[in-house]
């Protein structure tokens, strides 16, 4: 999806694979889209690495579960950029270009 929009796309197969990436990458990240429930390394975790190591790239976290569960479960903080899956491809790439300041914030 973010591919069509014009954006270059590193894919990992979960959070440690995201972790090693970002550590010969980061500089050129700019965003990193992780699912909240993964195994090993899940989204929270992995969003925490980011905003410590990394300040500069922002964090998209996604879920299946609406975000009022996963804030109750303790996954997701309510100010944290979230989308619900499913989405469109238009709703993935308005939201990154918002959170990116290519747009504004709806």
């Amino acid at each position: 999806m973010l591919t069509v929009e014009g954006y270059y796309v590193l894919e990992a197969s979960g959070g440690e694979a995201a972790l090693r990436i970002l550590q010969r990458f980061a500089t050129r990240i700019r965003l990193v889209l992780t699912d909240l429930a993964m195994p090993g390394v899940d989204g929270r975790n992995l969003g925490g690495v980011i905003s410590r190591c990394w300040p500069h790239i922002r964090v998209l976290y996604m879920s299946g579960y609406p975000a009022a569960q996963m804030i109750n479960a303790g996954a997701l903080e309510a100010t944290w950029p979230f989308l619900q899956k499913p989405f469109t491809a238009g709703q993935l790439g308005q939201r990154v270009r918002e959170l990116l300041g290519e747009l504004p914030a709806q």
